[in-house]
């Protein structure tokens, strides 16, 4: 039975984003085409999995195998360009008043239900998807339905105070104010300003009435240029924010924030490239040692724009690293090089007979010596681990 080779999912995460020569490393600008967690390794007779990479770049150099040029501005959509609204992205995007994509209670989340602050405000839901809102609606002098709007009065409507004006404040009828009482004064639109650019102040009732009253209904909508930043919201999702170090959220000018290797201020102490390393291969101790010590090593056998090499690269580290064998060990076995020829048993013969296109001992040991065959990147990652992580990969 073939064995089985993990190709780690940043293998797939590079070519999408380093290849295409992403700025600094943001997980949320990546999109990443679900491949599948573990690939067919290399049987006898069989080829080792082959992840999707385009196949440019510059033979396993760092910055052929990442790239560190050009803009995070948006993602690319699946035919290169840039996407328009999208409903469900997770992102308010223009034309959209929020997206079905936020949870629930955080800023752009689209509503469910409308709630009615005050006794005469009625919101209704309108609108289906990423167009969804509450809308404020007029009510009518409706008798019985608590409420008694500014335009009605006890002729017309029962809830509206027939002792309105008495000097007296009687909330048991409705009132809530008294025109012409000093400390009972009914409010007017300029004694219901809170300061507060969240809010949309109004004035519920009217002094007609004697139930005129302040409302502060909260913005929770995204929208650009208001004067308001919700609450959950950040500076990629609403012109109104303003930058913060420590929301979890990378804007502005920021290269992280709250991610691996992310300093206080928003700086990152390690590279890019080990930042996506750590945040996409490194499970372990082994891995996160690899992504610090040897990551010219890790690109050049995983990332270096070859796919084909790449996958064969990748196979043959897997299996030397499950097996815990090291040089032609790996392909030998209990045989000396000279019985190899005839009753190689290393545990990871096929990976490698694949790996290098022969069963001949000997140009394998000769492939093992040359840098541009996947066995010698393989033979180079490894000898970097054991000298570097010999600790965390043993």
């Amino acid at each position: 039975m073939a064995p089985q080779v993990k190709y780690p999912a940043w293998l797939f995460r590079v070519a999408l984003c380093g290849l295409a020569a992403c700025s600094a490393y943001d997980p949320s600008l990546v999109k990443v085409r679900r491949v599948g967690q573990d690939a067919a390794g290399a049987g006898a007779g069989g080829a080792a999995g082959t992840p999707t990479i385009p196949t440019t770049g510059t033979g396993g150099s760092l910055g052929g195998g990442f790239g560190n040029a050009g803009s995070a501005s948006a993602p690319a959509d699946e035919d290169g360009g840039t996407p328009g609204p999208r409903c469900g992205d997770g992102r308010v995007d223009s034309g959209e008043k929020c997206d079905t994509g936020i949870p629930g209670e955080m800023a752009g989340a689209c509503p469910l239900t409308c709630q009615t602050p005050v006794t005469c405000q009625r919101f209704m839901l309108a609108g289906t998807g990423c167009q969804a809102e509450c809308q404020l609606i007029m009510l009518g002098c409706v008798g019985g339905d608590g409420c008694c709007p500014a335009d009605c009065d006890p002729t017309k409507d029962s809830d509206c105070s027939g002792q309105c004006g008495d000097g007296i404040v009687q909330a048991e009828l409705g009132e809530t104010c008294e025109v012409d009482v000093p400390d009972e004064k009914c409010p007017i639109a300029s004694d219901c300003t809170d300061e507060d650019s969240c809010t949309r102040d109004a004035v519920s009732g009217s002094a007609d009435n004697c139930n005129a009253v302040c409302t502060h209904t909260p913005i929770t909508t995204l929208q650009n240029d208001d004067g308001c930043c919700p609450a959950g919201a950040d500076a990629n999702k609403d012109s109104d924010c303003t930058p913060s170090c420590g929301n979890g959220v990378r804007e502005g000018s920021e290269a992280c924030d709250g991610s691996t290797g992310c300093d206080a201020n928003c700086k990152l102490t390690i590279t890019s490239e080990q930042v996506m390393c750590l945040d996409t291969i490194a499970e372990n101790a082994c891995e996160r040692c690899a992504c610090m010590q040897c990551l010219e090593a890790v690109t050049a056998c995983m990332a270096s724009g070859n796919a084909a090499r790449d996958a064969k690269c990748v196979a043959v580290e897997n299996c030397a690293v499950a097996k815990h064998c090291s040089g032609m060990a790996c392909y030998c076995g209990t045989s000396s090089f000279f019985e190899c020829a005839f009753v190689a048993n290393g545990p990871c013969r096929a990976v490698i007979e694949d790996a290098a296109g022969t069963s001949s001992p000997t140009q394998i040991d000769n492939q093992r010596a040359d840098p541009n065959t996947a066995l010698g990147r393989a033979v180079k990652l490894g000898d970097c681990r054991r000298a570097q992580c010999n600790g965390e990969c043993s």
